[in-house]
């Protein structure tokens, strides 16, 4: 078994595990699309049928959108870079004189 490349608290293993569930319901904006969340809805669906307990629904709810919003940070850097790169490949229009 390979461990993983960044360490997991042991306080935040079920928030992770629930994110990595959840990867095909983010929600897209903007032109090209950006990632602007995950589904919340799909989110409580996870939790559900995990059968979270109720009294640990909100603890666990925040830990994700933490993951979320710094995964939101890292996608946001990754498109930014590959819009830099796009524009640098595209042929530049000639200056007229």
């Amino acid at each position: 078994m390979t461990r993983p490349a960044y360490p997991i608290l042991p306080a935040n293993t079920e928030a992770v595990m629930v994110f990595q569930r959840c990867q095909t319901q983010w929600t897209y904006a903007g032109d090209p699309p950006a990632h602007t969340g995950l589904r919340v809805e799909a989110v409580t669906a996870v939790i559900d049928a995990l059968g979270v307990p109720a009294e640990r629904r909100s603890d666990l709810l925040g830990r994700i959108q933490i993951i979320e919003m710094k995964a939101l940070e890292v996608l946001n850097r990754i498109r930014m870079a590959d819009l830099a790169r796009i524009r640098r490949q595209q042929p530049r229009p000639a200056r007229s004189r």
